[in-house]
């Protein structure tokens, strides 16, 4: 989860608009996980999400405000998600196994 969050952030200080900020993170890391029936789910969920502008504006930030913020997050997120990876080397994490059945097939 924090990868995503971290990738997020990188998307949006990118340029990329919130939709596809939080698009392209999510298939980067938590997509990797979810089975596709979820992976559907939540992309149809992505098109119900804020301009760039209106997100910004809801959380009480402007671009340049952000940007503080966030650089120093990623920065943070990405040597606590690199130290998680270090523990984990070697482990092979479960994965669902779960598919969907042509029904004309």
């Amino acid at each position: 989860t924090l990868a995503f969050i971290s990738a997020i952030f990188k998307g949006l200080k990118n340029g990329k608009s919130l939709k596809d900020a939080v698009s392209t993170a999510y298939d980067e890391t938590l997509g990797l996980l979810h089975a596709w029936v979820v992976r559907t789910g939540i992309k149809a969920g992505m098109l119900g999400l804020p301009t760039r502008e209106h997100f910004f504006k809801s959380i009480g930030e402007t671009e340049e405000s952000a940007k503080k913020h966030g650089d120093g997050f990623i920065e943070a997120a990405d040597r606590i998600v690199e130290a998680i990876e270090t523990l984990y080397t070697g482990v092979q994490m479960p994965k669902s196994d779960f598919t969907m059945k042509s029904l004309w097939g």
